[in-house]
């Protein structure tokens, strides 16, 4: 195999999670059959903690790649000690993919199960309205607003669960693995400048933003940012979000 016919790329080396959205906050919504398999493919691998993740067979290309790794950072909590990825290709097609992490197998399942066990207490019932608006309150309730550096999990739903402390990113995530827990569909989104992170939730065929973040931000909980319109959060990576939510 000749240096023409095959190279690796460094997918992205990021200090955070958040950083890596940041310059990649695109929409992750056309994802086609192969690129799903790919997914599924390497998130079982990153639980089971492989060093190298063979993709060859799909014919992907570098690009699908990195969309499919940036829709792994959006949208699997599990996978929070996934700190980047490099990846070869060969001819313009993506061949392997080696996850960087940030913990050992070990460590990582022992804090899964922690994280699992703290998002399990939120027992949401009722309808999805109603569920949903309990996860955002219990949140509320549960987590601080904290940007220390010290606190490397803040990007994350350890962070928020765990911890009991989180920024946007940490929050959203942590809402997504507790709705979907409780039979809601959930989605992490970005505004389109990469700064603030939140979720959209799927109700009936429509969609509706929640911004635990923001109704967290105040000296008393708020429900402001609960089940709105794009119009009340702005554009984001999402689907479209046209109106309120009518309780």
């Amino acid at each position: 195999m000749t240096k023409a016919k095959a190279r690796t790329t460094t997918l992205l080396v990021i200090a955070t999670i958040v950083a890596f959205m940041m310059i990649f906050s695109g929409s992750a919504n056309a994802m086609t059959n192969s690129m799903q398999e790919v997914e599924s493919e390497i998130i079982t691998s990153v639980v089971n903690h492989e060093e190298t993740i063979d993709v060859s067979g799909y014919e992907l290309t570098a690009n699908e790649l990195v969309e499919i790794q940036h829709d792994i950072y959006y949208q699997h909590p599990e996978a929070f000690y996934v700190d980047s990825f490099n990846y070869t290709t060969i001819n313009g097609q993506a061949a392997k993919c080696k996850p960087n992490y940030t913990m050992s197998k070990a460590a990582a399942v022992k804090s899964n199960n922690k994280m699992n066990k703290v998002a399990g207490k939120c027992k949401a019932r009722g309808s999805k309205a109603n569920r949903v608006k309990k996860i955002h309150n219990w949140l509320i309730k549960r987590t601080k607003y904290d940007t220390k550096a010290s606190n490397a999990q803040r990007y994350n739903a350890y962070g928020a669960l765990v911890n009991k402390k989180a920024v946007c990113m940490g929050y959203a995530m942590a809402f997504k693995m507790i709705a979907e827990n409780n039979g809601v569909e959930a989605k992490v989104v970005m505004n389109k400048k990469g700064t603030h992170a939140w979720n959209i939730v799927k109700i009936g065929a429509k969609w509706y933003n929640v911004d635990v973040t923001h109704d967290d931000m105040g000296k008393k909980a708020s429900t402001k940012k609960l089940l709105v319109s794009d119009k009340k959060v702005g554009k984001h990576t999402g689907p479209k979000c046209k109106k309120n939510f009518k309780w």
